[in-house]
Order: structure tokens, then C-alpha cells, then sequence
């Protein structure tokens, strides 16, 4: 976690029983402290393949963790009137060094480099991130919009007297 009042760390949700409840608290806790006005969390990347099991394939486990704090984090910001901003993990690398492939020592070190803020793990360097893209998402929110898809181009059946591109 990182606020934009400088605190940041990582909060210990490796109990699967606990962790929902804790980081309900903890973001409840925080809000009686600072009006939290902006909730920002790193969308889960399952693309990504379990490079320990054989044959790779996508992590159940980790997809079903994140579905579980993602719905955590909604209700608590629906709850204390937060706006929320997912942010991609390739958007973090991107911000954080230019490439949206970068790897998770890169991000540790841009941290150290742009912000001046040697993180404790990947984590908090994430963290530090995506607290830097929401306060530029603040000022101009158009930063994070995906580009307009272009028109779908369609053509006009046979014998139609305009025969062009939709």
C-alpha cells in the first residue's frame, strides 16, 4: 500500500481465512484517519502461466485471491463514497520505466531513482507506482483511457447502391 500522506509498506495477507477481513480494516482504519477520496489496486495479470507446475496453465488459486480482495476493495469504497482505479500491471512497468515488460527489479529501481524511496519488496515498489499514476489520473484522468477502438469496417452487401466501407 502507499498514501498519497507518504505512509507505505505491505500488509501480511498470506492467512487465507484473514484476508478479507483484514484488508477491510485495514482500509476502514486508514479512512477514519484520512478521508480516503481515491482507491487504487493493481488488476491481476491471468494471462500470466504457473512457470512451477508442469506444463504451465493459468494460477487458479492466485485468480480466485484477487477476484476475492478486488471485491474486498470495491464494497469498502462503495462504503466510504472512493472512487476506484484499476491499474494493469504492464501500465506499472510502463510508468515506472518505459517498458510495460520491465521486470520487478526495474520497478525497484525506478522507485529508488524517481521518487527517492528504496521499496522493502516488489510489493511495495507496485504500490509506490500505482500511487504516483493515481495522482497524475487525478489531475487528467484521460492519461489511463484506452484509445478509441477503431470503427469495425464492414462491407455493403452485393447489388447496394453504396457500396463502401462502413
Amino acid at each position: 500500500y502507499a498514501t498519497s500522506l507518504g505512509f507505505h509498506g505491505s500488509i501480511d495477507l498470506s492467512k487465507a481465512a484473514s484476508r478479507p477481513g483484514a484488508l477491510y480494516k485495514f482500509i476502514m482504519l486508514v479512512h477514519t484517519r484520512m478521508p480516503i477520496r481515491l482507491i487504487a489496486y493493481e488488476v491481476a495479470s491471468f494471462g500470466a502461466f504457473n512457470r512451477k507446475s508442469k506444463g504451465g496453465g493459468v494460477q487458479w488459486r492466485t485468480m480466485a485471491f484477487h477476484n476475492e480482495l478486488r471485491g474486498v476493495i470495491k464494497m469498502a469504497a462503495a462504503e466510504i463514497g472512493a472512487k476506484l482505479l484499476d491499474v494493469s500491471p504492464s501500465t506499472i512497468k510502463s510508468v515506472a520505466t518505459g517498458k510495460g515488460n520491465a521486470t520487478k527489479a526495474d520497478v525497484m529501481r525506478a522507485c529508488e531513482l524517481t521518487l527517492g524511496i528504496t521499496p522493502a519488496d516488489d510489493n511495495e515498489a507496485d504500490a509506490l507506482m500505482i500511487l504516483e499514476i493515481a495522482k497524475q489520473w487525478e489531475k487528467r484522468p484521460e492519461i489511463l483511457r484506452s484509445p478509441k477502438a477503431k470503427p469495425k469496417r464492414t462491407r455493403a452487401k452485393k447489388g447496394d447502391p453504396q457500396q463502401k466501407f462502413i
